[in-house]
């Protein structure tokens, strides 16, 4: 499973600034879905504040 962080690259301390690549947000497989499902039930229902 991914749990790793977005971390942006750093950048070089010399030459031309490359572009950043573009943010890809990872869906989760379904597989993960439902282990985050399965999590999710166990908490129980949110207290409204």
């Amino acid at each position: 499973m991914r749990f790793s962080p977005l971390v942006p690259p750093r950048r070089p301390s010399f030459g031309r600034r490359a572009e950043p690549p573009a943010a890809v947000i990872p869906t989760p497989t379904s597989e993960e879905r439902r282990l985050i499902e399965r999590i999710m039930r166990h908490l129980g229902p949110r207290e409204k504040l």
